[in-house]
């Protein structure tokens, strides 16, 4: 019945009926699959044999005519379809007979009569008999396999692909890797500039995978040797060995602009691995690029992309040599030119991270003292509080390299090891948040509270490293893991009570500005800036690899994840935790309202406005596309219409949800309405427009926090009505409490001198409730219909002009209308 099966595959053995070959194919690996899942191994003979008969006989069929062959050819990839699938089950559980399998694979692959799509199913087959977990092979039959698909016909891009899959096969160096370094050699010694770059392309893969650089300067150079013994390459006249090939792509023309990195970078990285080759010889090849490199940057003829093969360059010379002669090689001036034009770029971070480190282990001790780390301090502070935890590391790594002068200890604190505040934060970043290690960088982070880490402080001029702990407080506040974020708001405030009010204030107002221009440019940025941001550094001065090939897709890719660093950052939730904290020190800010009040108000108007359109002043109707048109003045035709405003459509501008909008704004207000005297704030009079505003806002929460922000004024004609006005806006006790709290004359309730300033915050109030829909779960449109017939029997007991305020707020967006024209939107 299986051999039946088999043959349903194509023409060649199911002569006179045509059938739809595909789905057969679809139907028969359905079936394998199904028998792999629910048959037993010692059950799968039968099967095997079948279709190692079938092979046989497609094989036997294949050369007799060209429309056979081409049928066989064809048929034969369709069952290699079903036989992968099996072949790579659960890590080849079902396989009975490996070795006749893989002798089968060798020999269809040794077969002239190929197709590119059948080779390379072929050595997916092989692929999977080689890495399967659960297949033994003989060792002699995997180097003889390995040795002649090398040694095949198949294209060369098909056999680097399936070279790329087997660096993770057991015993790689000893069955795998002298076939693939004959291979590559091969490659090299061809002449074809395409044939060198893919040999590079996948010997650069090769040590990325099994040993690539070092991230940091605590990692340990490894090394995985790549020995090429007796083959030489004829190079015009001369005779080359193939590390001698690699290193001659970085001996450039000095006055020539490099146009292309990508080869200078994946012999940076091979360079160390690669024998036979003398570490004096590779020495003053590298230096003299790497300076020509640092020259180029420092004279901004080039920026990141050379940055990126710098640092790959640096890393290279210090893993060839281990001496103290890094100083004659690449000065400290050329390390800071490069740190200070890009402070904040994780390569030139980690070069300078991977240049300090071995001046502190060669105990180079001038480069490194106190007056040197006040120099790069100015250069770098910024970083400790960046969003990038690579930033940070690299950063805090180069600071704990120097020789920090610490104020002694007392005598009471003689039995306490010294410690710098930067090995302090060290530590802290180097534990993950995670919920088994957080303690643990909980236990780190006290020690920046701001009593403990006075004498881990260096000294320094005025205000200088006392921001050094706050700083790195607050990128905590990045790291989104919850547990961590009252711990170091509680640090933070410690901050806020104990530094200078002018030293705390700079910080902190340097990110919240930080962070409330990253918020509006989130929300600017279209569809097509996007792909703009995807496109990577293509652009870049050294980038230009189209003529490198695969060897410059992989170096435009290992650039982008240095450039882009996979870390996605919650800003709005970082700003959130901001106002949040400062609501704990509301005393430390509200002196600096000059600040924060321009910054409450601009949120408003650029964030909150866009996402609550029931309190924006204005709204425009139009579409993106046609402002523009009426700004330019440009008659555009028909199509050409239609194409912009499809165009116009992925740019609109971005809003935020109007939950996150409110989440935003509420903790923006608890921070003004912790304030004691707000008739002083910086543009006060906006200030108390707005929370007049909010309370007619729908949201109860936004009613209760603008509520509390009036309160903050204590008017004498409002304050005794305090808990009143808190208990209207809580669902529990508001039925309660509008009974009891009657304004009518007769109750006397409401004192008559009170009622001008209560009645037109009170009518705001019952405004907001009557436009809110919120009800408990289900009830809803039910609850909200009951508070409305409420509130408006509530109102029966007001006076008329008291009514007629009441009417003027249901018809403020249409009041305009009553005073002529309506003005220009």
């Amino acid at each position: 019945a299986l051999s039946v099966a088999w043959r349903k595959l194509g023409p060649t053995t199911n002569r006179g009926i045509s059938l739809p070959w595909d789905a057969v194919r679809d139907a028969l690996d359905h079936m394998v699959q199904a028998a792999a899942s629910y048959v037993d191994k010692e059950h799968f003979l039968v099967l095997w044999e079948s279709l190692q008969v079938s092979a046989e006989q497609l094989s036997d069929a294949v050369g007799r005519t060209d429309e056979v062959t081409c049928g066989a050819v064809e048929q034969l990839e369709r069952l290699l379809f079903v036989l992968h699938t099996l072949v790579s089950h659960r890590g080849g559980a079902k396989v009975t007979k490996p070795e006749i399998i893989c002798k089968m694979s060798v020999q269809l692959i040794e077969s002239s009569f190929r197709s590119a799509s059948c080779s390379r199913l072929l050595l997916q087959i092989t692929s999977s008999l080689l890495l399967g977990e659960n297949i033994s092979l003989p060792n002699v039959l995997i180097q003889e396999t390995v040795q002649k698909i090398f040694s095949s016909k198949l294209e060369q891009d098909l056999i680097l692909e399936f070279t790329k899959e087997m660096f993770t096969m057991n015993q790689f160096e000893q069955l795998f890797l002298p076939s693939l370094l004959r291979f590559t050699a091969g490659l090299f010694g061809c002449g074809n500039a395409t044939s060198r770059h893919s040999a590079l392309d996948v010997l650069v893969s090769l040590i990325l995978a099994k040993a690539p650089p070092p991230t940091d300067g605590s990692m340990a150079f490894e090394t995985y040797p790549l020995l090429f013994t007796g083959q030489n390459i004829s190079k015009g006249a001369e005779q080359q060995t193939v590390p001698e090939l690699v290193l001659s792509l970085i001996k450039l023309p000095e006055e020539q602009p490099i146009t292309d990195l990508s080869l200078p970078w994946a012999t940076l990285v091979l360079l160390p691995h690669l024998r036979p080759l003398s570490p004096a010889a590779v020495l003053p090849a590298v230096a003299a690029f790497v300076n020509h490199l640092l020259h180029d940057i420092e004279a901004e003829k080039m920026g990141r992309a050379a940055l990126f093969v710098a640092r790959q360059a640096l890393s290279c010379l210090l893993s060839l040599d281990c001496s103290a002669q890094l100083l004659s090689l690449v000065s400290v001036d050329k390390v800071y030119s490069v740190l200070r034009r890009f402070p904040t770029d994780a390569s030139a971070l980690l070069l300078g991270d991977l240049y300090h480190t071995r001046l502190s282990l060669s105990g180079v001790s001038e480069h490194l003292s106190h007056s040197a780390l006040l120099e790069i301090y100015e250069v770098l502070h910024s970083n400790l509080s960046s969003n990038v935890s690579k930033i940070r590391l690299l950063t805090l790594r180069i600071f704990s390299q120097f020789e920090a002068e610490i104020p002694p200890l007392t005598e009471d604190e003689e039995t306490l090891k010294a410690q710098s505040v930067f090995a302090i934060c060290l530590l802290a970043e180097l534990v993950p948040a995670s919920v088994q290690d957080y303690r643990e960088k909980l236990l780190h982070l006290r020690k920046l509270r701001h009593d403990l880490v006075q004498r881990s402080l260096p000294r320094g001029p005025p205000g200088t490293f006392p921001q050094v702990p706050l700083r790195y407080l607050i990128s905590m506040l990045f790291v989104n893991f919850r547990p961590l974020w009252d711990a170091v708001i509680e640090l933070i405030v410690s901050h806020a009570r104990g530094m200078e009010n002018k030293d705390f204030w700079r910080v902190y107002y340097e990110h919240l500005e930080m962070v409330a221009e990253l918020a509006e440019k989130e929300l600017d940025v279209t569809d097509e800036d996007d792909r703009e941001e995807d496109s990577g550094p293509r652009d870049e001065a050294g980038c230009d690899v189209i003529e490198s090939g695969d060897v410059g897709v992989l170096f435009l890719d290992q650039l982008k994840l240095t450039s882009n660093p996979n870390e996605r950052t919650d800003f709005p939730n970082f700003r959130s935790l901001l106002w949040r904290a400062m609501a704990q020190f509301p005393d430390r800010v509200e002196p600096r309202s000059r600040e924060l009040s321009p910054l409450l108000l601009r949120f408003i108007r650029n964030e909150f406005y866009p996402a609550d359109m029931l309190v924006a002043p204005t709204q425009d109707l139009r579409k993106r596309s046609e402002a523009v048109h009426e700004e330019s003045e440009m008659a555009l035709e028909e199509e050409d219409e239609e194409e912009k405003e499809e165009e116009a459509s992925k740019q609109q501008r971005k809003a935020l949800p109007r939950r996150a909008a409110a989440k935003q704004l509420i903790a923006h207000l608890k921070v003004f309405a912790k304030f004691t005297n707000p008739r002083s704030l910086y543009l006060e009079s906006s200030l108390s427009e707005l929370y007049n505003q909010l309370l007619c806002h729908q949201d109860q929460q936004i009613q209760r926090v603008a509520l509390e922000c009036v309160l903050t004024y204590k008017d004498p004609n409002i304050v005794p009505y305090k808990e009143n006005l808190e208990r209207l806006l809580d669902d529990k006790h508001f039925k309660e409490e509008i009974v009891h709290f009657n304004i009518s004359e007769e109750t006397g309730v409401v004192d008559a001198s009170h009622r001008g300033r209560l009645i037109p915050l009170l009518m705001r109030i019952l405004f907001g409730r009557l436009r809110s829909k919120a009800g408990s779960k289900f009830q809803g449109k039910a609850s909200a219909a009951t508070r409305s017939s409420i509130i408006l029997r509530f109102l029966a007991g007001s006076q008329s002009e008291e009514l007629g305020m009441f009417i003027d707020l249901l018809l403020e967006p249409l009041c305009h209308y009553s005073q002529g024209m309506a003005p220009d939107l």
